[in-house]
């Protein structure tokens, strides 16, 4: 039996909850369901793996008080992206990731990346 994107993305949020709390999710199918289902018009699966995954790894009193539950999730998702964007390396003023560690690096980084376009 295949298993469908939406039942894929609701274990994975179970298998989640149960890494972090310990003990079985009560699924709420209605609810919890329709939060899947608005959460995968808007992102990707795999972003949305990645902002479970890290609402599960924060510390976070709010977090904590609400159970990880499912609805905390979706009205904290601003937070969670938030969070999610910080952990992501910046680029430096020349859009080189990762970012040089010196203004010498970044002048060869240019003059590699000029030749290289000129070829």
């Amino acid at each position: 039996m295949k298993v469908t994107a939406h039942a894929a993305m609701i274990q994975f949020w179970c298998d989640a909850y149960v890494g972090r709390v310990g003990a079985k999710y009560p699924f709420h199918g209605g609810k919890d369901g329709s939060a899947i289902k608005w959460l995968r018009e808007i992102y990707s699966d795999e972003d949305i793996r990645v902002y479970m995954t890290a609402f599960f790894e924060m510390d976070d009193p709010f977090f904590d008080e609400s159970g990880f539950a499912l609805s905390a999730f979706r009205g904290c998702l601003p937070k969670v992206i938030a969070y999610v964007q910080k952990q992501k390396p910046k680029a430096d003023m020349n859009g080189h990731l990762p970012p040089c560690r010196s203004w010498g690096e970044c002048q060869s980084r240019k003059l590699a990346e000029a030749k290289r376009d000129a070829s």
